[in-house]
């Protein structure tokens, strides 16, 4: 199949991330791959909620300019346990003692407000209220599987090619709950990856050494060597996507 018309649309937490001063993860090497024109949503400590939002209207906006044949989303899912939320306003921390990168951030570029993001253990004020006082093991897994079955049912429904991962396997790791099980049963995992995470794939299998400075996340050298081994095979298998160069 020729790959020149595909236009990518991306998204995941920091395991996607494009960036200047960042290891090249596996949508840059895709995009490399493949000679694809390509958007990436992808940002760290972003949740699941985020992911699905960002990507759900990017590729909104990309279906008014392109056919749904000509559009390939891939989709590396986050840590269930991290959350947003949305405030009419452009909102502004002074100082950073959580070492995210962009907090508040936005993925609409003329919207009026701004999303705060959660990861647990942070100190800003909202996060530290909400896992103290809200925060529920099964109801952010809940969430997440309704995140990832809105965009699956979206994606079919436009009959868009599309491949979906998870960052680790701790993304499924709660499934033994009547809340959960019809969710998962729902879940198209044929198209997922054949993996239980990029970093387990990566630990399990990569002949270079983990980045003993990067907080556990995979080098440039090693998301070339998953989008090798694992993106590319499925891509073939799945869609009969070849390398055009």
């Amino acid at each position: 199949m020729a790959t020149k018309k595909l236009k990518l649309i991306t998204a995941g937490c920091s395991f996607s991330e494009i960036r200047r001063d960042y290891p090249e993860t596996w949508p840059v090497w895709v995009e490399r791959k493949y000679g694809l024109s390509a958007v990436h949503t992808g940002k760290s400590c972003q949740g699941n909620g985020m992911i699905s939002r960002s990507v759900l209207y990017q590729i909104d906006l990309q279906l008014k300019t392109h056919s749904p044949d000509n559009l390939l989303v891939g989709i590396m899912w986050s840590g269930p346990t991290r959350h947003e939320q949305y405030v009419n306003e452009r909102a502004n921390f002074s100082s950073n003692v959580d070492g995210w990168i962009d907090n508040p951030v936005t993925f609409i570029e003329d919207d009026p407000g701004s999303w705060i993001i959660y990861n647990a253990n942070w100190q800003i004020p909202q996060a530290k209220k909400y896992y103290r006082n809200m925060f529920d093991t099964i109801y952010s897994q809940i969430q997440t599987l309704e995140h990832i079955l809105r965009v699956q049912d979206y994606l079919e429904l436009h009959n868009i090619k599309y491949f979906m991962g998870t960052y680790t396997d701790d993304v499924f790791k709660v499934r033994d709950h009547p809340n959960l099980d019809w969710m998962y049963n729902r879940i198209n995992f044929d198209k997922f990856l054949p993996i239980e995470g990029c970093w387990d794939w990566v630990r399990d299998n990569s002949k270079f050494p983990m980045p003993p400075k990067n907080g556990n996340h995979p080098s440039s050298k090693q998301h070339e060597e998953f989008t090798h081994h694992v993106i590319v095979p499925f891509l073939k298998e799945k869609y009969n996507i070849d390398d055009i160069r």
